[in-house]
């Protein structure tokens, strides 16, 4: 019972530190998974399996998830002058790459910067 507890509490750690590593990343184009598992310290391998066992997704869908999570926030924030700029602050060179995701992931966006239209948050 008590190595379970240890077991999750350094699980949360993990992802954590790479959730963290995620956000101080964001705008970075050179970003990715072989970045993310040299941060951790960790092979691609090892990576894939850690964070595919805790999040149920690849560590390249996860970044993804990340970068559209803050670009959700950005958008419904207001602050930003273009939707090209929002997908530069989070990673993404082409805007229509960016825009296929976000609609893929949360449904599209409103020409009302306040009316975004959301599924569920990671």
């Amino acid at each position: 019972m008590e190595y379970d507890l240890i077991i999750k509490q350094q699980n949360l750690k993990y992802l954590q530190k790479m959730k963290i590593i995620c956000y101080e990343n964001i705008g970075n184009l050179g970003f990715n998974v072989l970045f993310l598992a040299s941060e951790l310290q960790i092979s691609e391998r090892q990576l894939y399996r850690v964070t595919q066992k805790l999040t149920g997704l690849s560590p390249n869908k996860y970044i993804r998830e990340i970068k559209l999570q803050v670009a959700r926030d950005i958008l419904k924030s207001g602050n930003y002058n273009s939707i090209l700029e929002v997908a530069n602050k989070v990673g993404f060179i082409r805007k229509d790459y960016f825009l296929k995701l976000y609609r893929a992931r949360f449904g599209g966006i409103s020409k009302n910067k306040k009316n975004l239209v959301e599924k569920t948050e990671l």
